[in-house]
């Protein structure tokens, strides 16, 4: 009889991991309680991540080559000065529920392998057999980490997309309206994306801001905005007492600038290996994951030293150079 596990999180993390179970003949069931592509309050999206892409795929055993486009430089405001960097490893990818998405992507090939989805299926932890096999990659949902006493911090964001004729792009800001966090205009496959978000509350003034530094930097004019918050761990771990953790959920994010996606896809391999060879597992969990705290005590420090417009960047270059988490 196959063994069976279930998943829930039907992101990159989720699929990989489904994905991977199924290859190996697990009888995989899939929830989410928002559908395929994730909460439309982030999503459709454009995601930056590092990536080194040919031993991202070998790990994972799945080749998102199409999903993926480089950026070979990127337009960086500092505090009103632009500033370009040429880069190696950095790639955009399109979240969210349109053809050809990362989401859909990995959808499509787990509905091959035979995974079974449940759609709009909230995680109820009571409800939950201790017996059973169990992954939760459930992102950045809140009440998740409230119902398993995770613990967490809170992020907000300001989200704005259209459509557009630009090539693939991304320019990234640092001013006051991001409360030393980050914000981001990213281009790809006909969506225009900006990201104002932060580990500290954002108010209107900070969009009204963020709004005219793109229309001045760029003539961007975006008119839709969505406001969302969700959490992030303070910590890294695979396992939940009897669960096993993926994603963002396990702390396989970047503390410091909030990279998640390479985390996501590698820690979904990792859960799957859980039910394989736990061993293994829990050796590679610890490898992408030993700059988490490291990080995360660097971030902490960049926001309590004066003079952000220089020690920030100075706190950034840093961390740069660490090995970012989940990266391979």
């Amino acid at each position: 009889m196959r063994t069976r596990v279930d998943i829930y999180g039907a992101g990159p993390a989720g699929l990989v991991a489904a994905i991977n179970l199924a290859m190996e003949n697990f009888k995989v069931h899939l929830f989410d309680q928002h559908g395929i592509g994730g909460n439309l309050e982030w999503h459709p999206s454009i995601q930056t991540t590092v990536l080194k892409p040919e031993r991202t795929w070998e790990y994972i055993g799945i080749d998102l080559s199409d999903c993926f486009r480089r950026v070979n430089s990127i337009t960086f405001y500092r505090y009103g000065r632009e500033k370009v960097f040429v880069l190696e490893n950095m790639y955009v990818c399109e979240r969210g529920p349109r053809k050809g998405s990362l989401d859909i992507r990995l959808y499509e090939k787990a509905i091959n392998l035979g995974v079974t989805f449940h759609l709009s299926n909230k995680l109820d932890v009571d409800r939950l057999e201790p017996s059973r096999n169990t992954v939760v990659a459930t992102g950045l949902e809140t009440s998740v980490y409230w119902q398993l006493g995770i613990p967490c911090v809170s992020v907000y964001g300001y989200r704005g997309a259209k459509r557009t004729d630009r090539d693939t792009i991304l320019i990234s800001y640092m001013e006051k309206c991001t409360n030393y966090d980050f914000a981001y205009l990213a281009a790809d496959r006909g969506l225009l994306f900006a990201l104002l978000f932060s580990r500290q509350k954002l108010a209107m003034h900070n969009l009204n801001k963020f709004q005219q530094i793109l229309k001045a930097t760029e003539g961007i004019q975006i008119n839709k905005w969505t406001y969302s918050t969700g959490a992030i761990p303070t910590t890294s771990r695979l396992f939940h007492d009897d669960l096993v953790l993926a994603g963002t959920l396990s702390g396989m994010i970047d503390p410091f600038l909030l990279h998640g996606i390479s985390g996501a896809l590698t820690s979904g391999k990792i859960a799957a290996q859980v039910f394989v060879d736990r061993d293994r597992a829990v050796r590679e969990f610890r490898w992408l994951a030993r700059n988490f705290e490291l990080k995360k005590r660097l971030k902490a420090l960049s926001v309590r030293l004066p003079l952000k417009q220089l020690t920030l960047p100075l706190m950034m270059l840093v961390d740069s150079r660490l090995r970012g988490v989940g990266f391979i």
